[in-house]
């Protein structure tokens, strides 16, 4: 086990795209900067279908996903088995958000995914010793990831950015564009968590402005936010720079073609949204941007998604 460099601020640092590529304990160990980008990815898609199965909200899915990205980014991919450190950081992410999930449940999905197409591998999780062990593996992964990350478990993502945008869109500004505006967008934040290591080098405020600003281009929906191509709304009420959001919102675009040359998933998870769907997981508090947060209005109950046949809701293998 590599020694714990836990970060001594409570506030995390943003990381440059160079320090990234060039200066992660995984490079000073010899890893590229490509095996490590496959291994973020592959945990970044990991984690969402982890999340999905475990009927979690997305901001539970963000969570752990910046939990992951920011151990990382700290520790060496050599030193810490980063599927592991993915399952703990789903089941850290599950108590954070206070969308808490039953250990057994988290083991039963993690472990099932990460060897879908392993039957050998699978088959081995009715065995008691085995699960015991991934349950001791998954315990001690979250007390590591505790320690690297200081105990700053307060994350705050773009998606309070993109709710807010679309209720300060100009007066007569049709609903369903609005709704259509914030589904693109909304998933280019999921997509650009998953594919890419923005949430350590970007502030949450300037990965939402970016994604709004793509996804009005994307959505056509750009010269309705006024004769400016819309700079003054994006100035007044995501107060950022233009300048840097477009430059922002070109990397976030670079990502699809990168993702559909490496046969990866790009536009293609850009889903529907139902109408309302957003406001179901999330209601926004406070005033503007900034100062509002995320409070969950439903808290599903776990089902075991995985058929196991030999295995109950809470029950360890005998």
């Amino acid at each position: 086990m590599a020694d714990l460099c836990a970060q001594e601020s409570s506030e995390w640092p943003l990381w440059t795209r160079k320090d990234v590529e060039r200066e992660t304990p995984s490079r000073k160990d010899g890893i590229s900067f490509a095996k490590e980008t496959q291994c973020r990815r592959t945990a970044g898609m990991f984690l969402a279908e982890a999340g999905k199965n475990l009927k979690v909200p997305q901001l539970t899915i963000a969570t752990a996903t910046v939990f992951y990205n920011r151990f990382f980014v700290v520790q060496s991919l050599k030193h810490h088995d980063h599927m592991i450190i993915a399952s703990s950081a789903m089941f850290l992410a599950c108590k954070v958000e206070e969308t808490p999930r039953n250990l057994i449940d988290v083991i039963k999905v993690t472990y099932t995914l990460q060897f879908r197409n392993n039957p050998d591998k699978l088959k081995l999780l009715s065995n008691k010793e085995v699960f015991h062990s991934r349950m001791d593996a998954v315990l001690f992964g979250e007390r590591v990831l505790l320690h690297v990350l200081a105990f700053d478990l307060d994350i705050e993502h773009p998606y309070i950015y993109l709710v807010q945008g679309r209720k300060k869109l100009p007066v007569g500004f049709p609903e369903t564009e609005g709704l259509k505006l914030l589904q693109c967008a909304w998933n280019i934040v999921n997509d650009s968590l998953k594919m890419s290591t923005v949430c350590l080098e970007q502030t949450p405020r300037d990965v939402g402005a970016a994604a709004f600003l793509l996804a009005c281009k994307w959505t056509n929906l750009l010269p309705r936010l006024g004769s400016d191509s819309g700079a003054g709304f994006f100035r007044q009420i995501f107060r950022v720079s233009m300048t840097h959001i477009e430059n922002l919102s070109r990397s976030m675009l670079e990502l699809y073609a990168g993702a559909k040359e490496q046969g990866g998933e790009g536009t293609g998870t850009m889903q529907p949204l139902e109408k309302g769907t957003v406001e179901a997981d999330y209601r926004v508090r406070g005033d503007a941007l900034g100062t509002g947060g995320f409070e969950q209005d439903q808290k599903a109950s776990i089902k075991d998604p995985l058929d196991l046949g030999h295995l109950e809701d809470g029950e360890l293998p005998g």
